[in-house]
């Protein structure tokens, strides 16, 4: 999750005490700080939401009240310090009384002061994100996780992982890239009964294995101050879910070193005596078929069928095509309610075009193309023309995928690169070096 910054208005007519403000805190990280001379222009900017507005009691076009009643009536999360020359408590307690967070009077102590209004204001706001992220979390845990499929092999699977839930065996899950490894590690963990507990995903892609062996097991030295020990995310997931992509990138070493953990629940950090206890679900994935795998790894074998007791397999999409309706519909459904839209669904041609695709990249090349779908789309159900398939570079359309005439080739041409040139007609005309009058008898045709 991205960070927002911590957004400061200083509001000071007096521009040389503005620039002292400023100075007074700008070396805190992530702060983001804009400079006012007048109420007015503040006020006009409070839809940017800053957390902390510094406002100086006199200014030249509105009195400190008044700039204070009109900021907190438009803005009523952010805190309001007033900053004046007067030292005057019976001020002062007013314009508390009337929601100033804090007054200050312009002295020496100004500058500490501010600092440690500052200090605090990003201790609370970090702690209400953290409080915000946490509750969307657990909202998140405790909502039923969708495996959706009427093909026998996502049935087998998914009565493989209701069972493996409720077990204390190590799970593999392999599969094709993008065909709901993940979504189905989710789905294990809501049904082994430990929904509000961590989820935690690892990946090796990237890492070297003295990393690998940091992230998964810690790390403990000996410094100044005392033995500093970091925590791996086998003991950070408690008795929540763990789930190790790519488990084929693991070395025989640190395979090893997991199947001997899983054998007692516990481990002990490199080089010390301290025991760590293991209480998590170990959930594996891996895009390789595990008998493939065997094949090329013999001398593993053991290690598989030690630490991933479970296998289930997860087929592509192609093989599951009586699942892409159903499937597109679910997304369908999910794209437009983030979007709040009423789609009720795709027209015949539109699951015709969906049917033709190959679809290399599984279910989240499905969900993209149908999230593309609902922001092309102009009517209540989802065109066939909304369906933009891409081809295996990314870029290029498949436009061959049903049979047109060449009017509809070229009118179909003449669309997408006006979607993709923000319908800058003089350019699309340029790239594809035609006049600009046949672009504009072409929409204009269309709308009579």
């Amino acid at each position: 999750m991205i960070e927002e910054p911590f957004r400061i208005f200083i509001v000071e007519d007096d521009p040389w005490y503005g620039e002292f403000l400023e100075a007074s805190i700008q070396l805190f990280p992530n702060v983001e700080i804009h400079r006012f001379g007048q109420a007015n222009a503040c006020i006009d900017a409070l839809s940017q939401n800053p957390s902390l507005i510094t406002l100086d009691y006199r200014l030249p076009d509105m009195g400190g009240k008044d700039a204070l009643n009109f900021i907190l009536e438009k803005n009523q999360t952010a805190k309001v310090v007033v900053v004046s020359a007067q030292e005057d408590i019976e001020t002062a307690v007013d314009l508390l009384k009337h929601g100033a967070y804090d007054y200050l009077v312009k002295n020496e102590q100004t500058r500490d002061r501010l600092w440690n209004i500052v200090k605090n204001l990003i201790k609370e706001v970090k702690l209400e994100q953290e409080n915000r992220r946490l509750k969307e979390q657990l909202l998140q845990s405790v909502q039923p996780v969708p495996f959706i499929g009427n093909d026998a092999n996502i049935k087998r699977a998914k009565s493989i992982a209701e069972k493996a839930a409720k077990r204390d065996s190590g799970i593999l899950i392999c599969g094709p890239s993008g065909s709901g490894k993940k979504t189905l590690a989710r789905y294990i963990h809501q049904h082994a009964g430990i929904a509000t507990q961590p989820f935690l995903i690892f990946s090796p892609i990237g890492l070297n294995e003295d990393q690998i062996e940091k992230v998964l097991f810690g790390s403990e030295h000996i410094s100044s101050t005392g033995i500093q020990r970091e925590t791996g995310l086998l003991v950070q997931v408690g008795k929540g879910s763990l789930v190790i992509e790519h488990f084929d990138r693991l070395s025989h070493a640190v395979l090893e070193r997991l199947t001997q953990i899983k054998r007692s629940r516990h481990f002990y950090a490199k080089g010390s005596n301290y025991k760590f206890e293991v209480k998590g679900k170990w959930i594996f994935t891996s895009h390789l078929n595990s008998d493939l795998w065997l094949k090329s790894n013999p001398d593993r074998a053991d290690l598989l069928f030690s630490l991933m007791e479970i296998r289930i397999e997860l087929p592509a999409l192609l093989q599951r095509k009586e699942d892409i309706v159903l499937l597109s519909n679910f997304f369908l459904q999910q794209s437009a309610a983030q979007g709040q839209l009423n789609l009720p669904g795709l027209t015949k041609k539109a699951i015709d075009k969906l049917m033709r695709h190959s679809y290399p990249g599984n279910l989240k090349e499905l969900k993209a193309i149908i999230d593309m779908a609902v922001v092309l789309s102009k009517n209540q159900e989802i065109q066939a023309e909304d369906i933009v398939i891409q081809g295996l570079n990314g870029q290029e359309r498949l436009w061959f995928n049903e049979e047109k005439s060449m009017d509809e080739y070229q009118n179909e041409i003449v669309h997408f690169f006006l979607e993709k040139y923000d319908h800058k007609v003089i350019l699309v005309a340029d790239k594809l070096q035609i006049s600009k009058s046949s672009i504009y008898n072409m929409l204009k045709r269309e709308r009579e």
